[in-house]
């Protein structure tokens, strides 16, 4: 054959996988074959968790597979699929847009080619699929049917009705729940998790529905689920070649999430977490989402002219507005107020807390700057029946917020007595975390987690963000709670901060064992039959308002 020759028959082979991609497509670990076979025949499964290492073709795997459904196809690189009749409907979960922006979305264009089909955009974002089945006409109301949603919606599950549904990286547990239901009637709905489990909070729940499989195993969970894990040594060496793996294991040699990388393991980075996760888990079904509220507020910037304050709106969370007669406690956690991703600076934060309860009421966390949070303390603490404000001071970020605080005119401002020297005492506006403090807020929190394990909730927590970030907390080599890789630790320490602050103490009541010190303990001994009646609080002494801000 001459040049001319085997350059056209190249062009004739390339035209035709760009016209057909799924025609030449290979699956690179044998394991999932295993895996997806029993999707089909008699017994089928109908939600398979694909739990493997990074850089393994996960989420072409998926967008191969979806894809192949929606087509008709009756296989897929030898690998028989489910059949439905009519058009079939598709949903593809990401965790946000900026993910499928990178990931997802090109993996679906890439394998579709030139097979005909109809996209759908919002901006640059791909909002759905329409999709010819093999054989099928030119008429696109008879094609089958994707649709992208966003997992940032918690609501995307609601109402959705398809027959194929994948997740690129963990769902989050009450979408997956949602969509488990989600199949047409008289047509059963095939699902396809596929990830790299690395962030706690995002696989946690997963684990706690699924159990864990060995490495290198594919587990029938029950008769609905199974479970496929593979590592990286196990990925063919044409998709990656042997020293593409020594360089990323080499990369991963010194990365705490190296078995998850590695191998899909779950890993909690450097420690577990100091916290009961069923507990946990539970308060996060209850959480609920917040009204969100656009507030004004000011800022400070610098420049070469000097400092100048400038108007900025921030966005509020809250889930109840004050109680008239409640008193309330406002916790800051400030920062530099400096947003870099690369650097991940953190972020500055307040909790607003109802004393006595200790129920979380309203949260702001961002990039507003320590004078910017002592404005905007000021501002829900005079919502909030002129609550206490307290910012933590150790990092040194707290003189601004007492700065903003004094601008605004506002001194119900909290303080803590500070011993100098042997016998000589200071008062100091605000709280620090230290190596004697920070261990009764985690052990505040602990308690918390592990009474809510057992059924006896109190301080309610409607917030996702802050259960997530208790669910992230790692101990690190020194046995020191902190946040996980990519974690910010400023929901731990106002949480911890509250319930240490917030809680009413009432008189002990005598009962076989340990006394029985606060409100809660009185409701176990109450279930318990310990104790009957109704338990009686000692009502918190009123705490004097300080003096203004100097």
């Amino acid at each position: 054959m001459n040049l001319t020759a085997s350059y056209a028959l190249l062009g004739r082979v390339l035209e035709d996988r760009q016209r057909d991609p799924l025609a030449w497509w290979r699956f690179a670990v044998p394991r999932v074959t295993e895996a997806l076979v029993k999707l089909t025949g008699p017994g089928a499964a109908d939600e398979a968790h694909l739990r493997a290492a990074n850089k393994t073709g996960k989420t072409e795997l998926l967008a191969a597979y979806m894809l192949a459904c929606l087509q008709k196809r009756p296989s897929l690189a030898g690998v028989p699929l489910p059949r439905w009749s009519g058009s079939v409907h598709g949903a593809q979960l990401v965790l946000d847009y900026k993910q499928q922006l990178l990931s997802v979305q090109p993996a679906y264009l890439r394998l579709l080619g030139t097979w005909p089909h109809h996209p759908h955009y919002q901006g640059e974002i791909l909002t759905g699929l329409d999709v010819q089945p093999v054989g099928g006409s030119s008429d696109r109301s008879k094609w089958s049917k994707l649709h992208f949603l966003s997992q940032e919606n918690r609501r995307s599950g609601l109402g959705v009705r398809a027959d194929v549904i994948g997740f690129d990286e963990p769902p989050l547990i009450e979408i997956l729940r949602e969509l488990r239901k989600a199949g047409h009637a008289g047509r059963r709905s095939v699902i396809l998790i596929g990830d790299t489990p690395t962030l706690r909070r995002q696989w946690a729940p997963l684990r706690l529905d699924y159990g864990d499989t060995p490495r290198s195993t594919t587990r029938r969970v029950d008769r609905e689920r199974i479970e496929c894990r593979w590592s990286l040594s196990e990925v063919a060496h044409w998709l990656l070649p042997e020293a593409e793996k020594d360089k990323l294991r080499r990369r991963y040699a010194s990365d705490p999430l190296r078995d998850a990388r590695e191998h899909g393991d779950y890993v909690d980075a450097s420690g577990s977490c100091p916290f009961n996760l069923k507990g946990l888990q539970r308060l996060l079904d209850q959480c609920r989402e917040p009204e969100r509220i656009e507030w004004k507020t000011s800022r400070e910037t610098d420049s070469e002219t000097g400092r100048s304050r400038v108007l900025e709106t921030v966005e509020v969370e809250t889930w109840h507005t004050a109680k008239p007669g409640a008193r309330y406690y406002i916790p800051v956690d400030p920062s530099s107020g400096t947003e870099d991703p690369e650097r991940q600076h953190d972020p500055g934060a307040l909790h607003v807390r109802e004393m006595g309860s200790g129920d979380l009421v309203a949260r702001y966390c961002g990039y507003l700057g320590s004078y910017g949070l002592g404005v905007l303390a000021a501002g829900l603490a005079r919502q909030y029946n002129d609550a206490l404000v307290e910012p933590e001071t150790t990092g040194g970020w707290g003189e601004g917020v007492l700065r903003g605080l004094a601008e605004m005119g506002y001194g119900n401002v909290g303080h803590e007595r500070v011993e100098l020297d042997p016998g000589r005492w200071r008062n100091e506006l605000g709280f620090r975390t230290t190596v004697q403090s920070r261990p009764g807020m985690i052990a505040a929190v602990q308690e918390w987690a592990e009474r809510a394990a057992a059924g006896l909730h109190y301080a309610a927590c409607p917030s996702r963000a802050v259960i997530e970030c208790l669910m992230d907390t790692i101990l690190d080599a020194n046995g020191k709670a902190v946040g996980g890789p990519g974690v910010h630790d400023e929901d731990l320490i106002l949480f911890g901060q509250g319930l240490r602050k917030c809680l009413r103490r009432s008189s002990s009541v005598s009962v076989p064992g340990a006394p029985v010190r606060t409100v809660e303990d009185q409701l176990a001994a109450r279930i318990m039959g310990q104790v009957s009646g109704t338990a009686t609080m000692r009502p918190q002494p009123s705490r004097p308002r300080a003096p203004a801000v100097p």
